[in-house]
């Protein structure tokens, strides 16, 4: 049985090196089973020159406080990164992630990507965004055109740094949000591309699907890609997933219950639970359904960690 936890490093994630300080003092302190490099929820925006700033939110999340488009037209002048400079952002992530690859050995590092959809509506906002895409089809297909293409350099920038995953967050596969109809005319084939190319180029792929009434989007098969999301009472459960889908889910347990337990036991049976519902998905991986609040306790977190791995020598003291 594993263990992966991760949560943000705001202010730190602005910086390459300061985020891989954390990140390696983080999986030092409870040696996860995977490394999870969170670079920040807009870092991709950001390298369209969308501006952010994080305000206080509980899971270290920043917010969008100008957006990159301004108008419908914007969508056809996107910038096409191969073409220019390295935006700052890309920039930052791609030392965060060599640095952390140069420092930790004992576990696989995954870097963060989001997927075109994902990237675009945060661009522009949820609202211009549904607006757009009714209204002006022609640009946001370009637009999400050049995120694809983008996105696909973004990977094989990260594949040179020595990750060996990559965590593939869709933020928006939520029926209330986008139903699966609709996100296949739009996001299906991006999604599709990038999939089968981060396949080819990193030892594992873990697809999120983020939010409650989650589906999964793909109308083909994409090997070697694994599918995360959360325990939410919304979604399906793993029986539910591999029989719609003909593909086994990896829930991950929500804040609520990993803040629950209250001894090592209790934590080991809800692991062995969770497992015994998903035999063939994530190789034994107990995950969050996302990030961990950053005030969560330290103390709880190496309660699970003695739950999942007692065999292991470990020390509060590293």
């Amino acid at each position: 049985m594993k263990l992966a936890l991760w949560r943000h490093h705001p202010v730190a994630d602005q910086a390459g090196r300061a985020l891989a300080r954390r990140t390696v003092a983080f999986q030092h302190r409870f040696s996860f089973d995977l490394v999870r490099v969170m670079s920040s929820n807009t870092w991709q925006a950001v390298c369209y020159g969308a501006q952010d700033a994080w305000k206080g939110d509980g899971l270290g999340r920043r917010e969008i406080t100008y957006s990159a488009i301004d108008g419908p037209e914007s969508w056809a002048f996107l910038p096409d990164f191969p073409s220019r400079p390295l935006p700052r952002m890309l920039d930052e992530t791609l030392t965060a992630c060599r640095t952390i690859c140069q420092e930790i050995s004992d576990a696989p590092v995954y870097a963060t990507v989001y997927s075109p959809i994902s990237q675009a509506i945060q661009l522009t906002g949820w609202a211009a965004f549904d607006r757009h895409r009714w209204q002006y089809p022609a640009g946001v297909e370009e637009g999400l055109r050049q995120i694809t293409r983008n996105t696909l350099f973004t990977l094989e920038c990260l594949q040179e740094t020595g990750v060996q995953g990559i965590f593939y967050v869709m933020h928006h596969v939520q029926e209330l949000l986008l139903p699966r109809a609709q996100y296949q005319q739009l996001g299906t084939l991006p999604d599709e591309v990038c999939l089968t190319r981060a396949a080819a180029l990193f030892d594992d792929v873990l697809v999120h699907l983020h939010g409650e009434s989650v589906y999964w989007p793909l109308l083909k098969p994409v090997p070697a890609v694994g599918v995360h999301y959360g325990q939410h009472f919304t979604n399906p459960t793993p029986e539910e997933f591999r029989a719609k889908y003909g593909l086994p889910g990896l829930p991950g347990l929500p804040v609520s219950e990993l803040a629950g337990v209250r001894s090592v036991g209790e934590a080991r049976r809800k692991a062995d639970a969770l497992l015994d519902a998903v035999p063939d998905a994530g190789a034994g991986l107990i995950t969050g359904a996302s990030g961990l609040p950053l005030q969560f306790p330290d103390e709880q977190i190496d309660l699970w960690r003695r739950a999942v791995s007692p065999e292991r020598v470990y020390s509060t003291s590293r």
